[in-house]
């Protein structure tokens, strides 16, 4: 009984996440890297590995990112577990 209901939490918190974690992926990181550079005249082009770190950086986007990837996969581990035969 325990098991189900952590199976199907696990089941709701793992479709919640990952489409969190995509919908950040998809637009908020190009976004954080836009107004990073900037808008208007006084916008920079940037490259490079250091960009790809600023960028990270920017409203926390990078660390963001991390740990709904790690909720991901840690319900993903619960949810690959299949319920012990009775």
């Amino acid at each position: 009984m325990i098991f189900d209901m952590k199976h199907e939490l696990a089941g709701a918190i793992h479709s919640l996440f990952t489409g969190l974690f995509l919908f950040l992926l998809v637009f908020g990181l190009p976004l954080a890297w836009i107004l990073r550079d900037g808008l208007g005249p006084e916008s920079v082009d940037s490259s490079g590995m250091d960009a790809v770190i600023r960028c990270l950086s920017t409203y926390f986007i990078g660390p963001i990112l991390a740990v709904l990837a790690i909720i991901v996969i840690g319900t993903r581990m619960i949810l690959k577990n299949r319920r012990p035969s009775e």
